[in-house]
């Protein structure tokens, strides 16, 4: 089952690339933007740790390691569901009639079904971050990047299923222009520590808009300052998380009214 979807997500992957070479220039120019885009968020951290020395506990290099993760995530949310951006257009136009007849799930395919090469350069970016953050700090043990690995794949799924919550939203309202933002600003959000947040908003965070698992609670690995109570919460989170959004999505499925019929 798991290789006919990656030969299914290859083929998708495939078929954008193609699209965005049609257009090669507007293509690289994308991959510029993308990239300036990621530089901002190095020069605004350099630019606050210019008058800072620690944050929360947080000095600049560890910091680093938060914009990588953060980096990384945005990377992965790009190249496998495109933000779920599609969903609400297919919704309004009636377009989603033919996802839901092909004989494969209907949210793979709605996931899948946009997905923006160009944003492999947040990776490479992410690599170099990484490379200049280690330099500076303690380098971690090979169980530290495992587990972090595995605490990437945790923050993928709970950002994953964020975006899906929000965007199912469009099986009800048909415009959802103003809320589509809300998974891009919530990563923003994230590029800080939130150990920075105290009392009910650090709560929040942790578990309501479990952000702290998106990015801080992985840096916090590869910086040894964890323990195993996050690393088992990120699990759960995951799960919990996802299993949500996806009840949320079939939910939202069945009430679908084709708005070409």
């Amino acid at each position: 089952m798991l290789k006919k979807y990656l030969k299914i997500y290859l083929h998708f992957f495939k078929m954008n690339i193609l699209k965005r070479m049609a257009h090669r220039l507007n293509f690289f120019i994308v991959i510029m933007v993308v990239s300036f885009n990621l530089a901002t968020y190095i020069i605004f951290i350099k630019v606050i740790y210019g008058h800072l020395n620690l944050i929360a506990g947080w000095d600049l290099y560890h910091s680093m390691l938060i914009i990588a993760s953060i980096m990384i995530i945005e990377w992965l949310a790009w190249i496998t569901c495109g933000f779920m951006n599609d969903l609400n257009g297919r919704v309004r136009t009636g377009n989603l009639d033919g996802l839901i007849v092909k004989p494969i799930d209907t949210q793979l395919l709605v996931s899948i079904n946009r997905i923006d090469p160009e944003d492999s350069a947040r990776f490479f970016i992410a690599m170099i971050v990484f490379v200049y953050a280690l330099k500076h700090i303690e380098t971690p043990s090979i169980a530290a990047v495992v587990i972090y690995a595995c605490l990437i794949i945790c923050a993928y799924l709970i950002f994953y299923s964020i975006i899906v919550l929000l965007n199912t939203i469009s099986f009800w309202v048909i415009d959802i222009r103003g809320l589509s933002p809300l998974g891009e600003r919530l990563l923003h959000i994230s590029q800080y520590p939130t150990d920075i947040y105290t009392g009910i908003m650090r709560t929040v965070f942790s578990f309501i808009i479990p952000i702290a698992f998106i990015a801080t609670v992985p840096a916090k690995v590869l910086s040894g300052w964890y323990d195993w109570k996050l690393v088992v919460e990120s699990f759960i989170i995951a799960g919990i998380f996802f299993y949500l959004s996806r009840k949320f999505f079939l939910f939202g499925l069945r009430h679908y009214s084709s708005a070409s019929s």
